[in-house]
């Protein structure tokens, strides 16, 4: 690959269907001579307060006095991602739901950075921010979205100048993003909220905008069984078209 697109969401809260993306920002990235080419950042106007506004400390009254509509928003974001060959994301499954249906950036194989082996990390999944002190980076601005996207950028050239293959470090993910685009008769969103931190699963996303295999937790046995009576039933199996 020669460029990718770095994408970063921040929002009301954790669920697409109830919650809302108050923040998106991609940056355009060459891979091949470990430098940002362009980006792009946008607040989205939304009705009622910002509920997570201590997370990421955008005030309501911001989004309301200078946020831009959804759709103009998303599309600026796909237009700076053209000629990308795929979108990095940090977690990419929270982002990649967020995109709306339509959007050229869904047309794009998605790597999760969070699955990534970095060179310097102490452990694997470790957060961003963790990840870019443990190379060294110093950390401004957290939990903006364009912050978060220059931040996961500057990690990039780092691993570069320590002489590792951007190309190579990002192949695993490539692998895992690389799957035909797959069908579900409905959005399966509530998995997002079935995942805990007690057991580990693999299983195949099942919504159709979602192309790749993730990893999900589990809480209990019974939102195990819930997940498999839901395969056995229909709802969440997936097919390659």
């Amino acid at each position: 690959m020669k460029t990718v697109t770095i994408l970063d969401t921040e929002t009301t809260g954790l669920s697409p269907t109830e919650d809302k993306c108050i923040e998106v920002a991609v940056v355009h990235y060459s891979l091949e001579h470990a430098s940002v080419i362009k980006s792009f950042a946008g607040l989205i106007a939304i009705e009622g307060e910002n509920e997570a506004e201590r997370v990421n400390h955008i005030p309501t009254g911001l989004l309301h006095d200078s946020g831009s509509q959804a759709e103009c928003a998303w599309q600026a974001a796909a237009t700076v991602a053209q000629g990308s060959e795929a979108v990095l994301a940090h977690n990419s499954d929270f982002d990649h739901a967020w995109v709306p249906e339509g959007s050229a950036l869904l047309d794009l194989p998605w790597i999760d950075t969070l699955a990534l082996d970095w060179p310097m990390q102490s452990k694997p999944g470790s957060a961003l921010i963790t990840l870019a002190l443990e190379h060294g980076l110093g950390v401004v601005d957290p939990h903006r979205a364009l912050s978060d996207c220059m931040l996961l950028a500057r990690m990039l050239t780092r691993c570069h100048e320590l002489g590792h293959d951007l190309n190579a470090l990002l192949a695993p993910g490539c692998d895992r993003a690389r799957y035909s685009k797959r069908w579900c008769p409905t959005m399966t969103g509530s998995l997002r909220r079935w995942r805990g931190s007690s057991g580990r699963a693999t299983v195949s996303d099942g919504c159709g905008r979602c192309q790749r295999k993730t990893r999900r937790n589990f809480r209990s046995e019974r939102e195990s069984l819930r997940v498999d009576i839901g395969v056995r039933s229909g709802y969440i199996r997936s097919r390659t078209i």
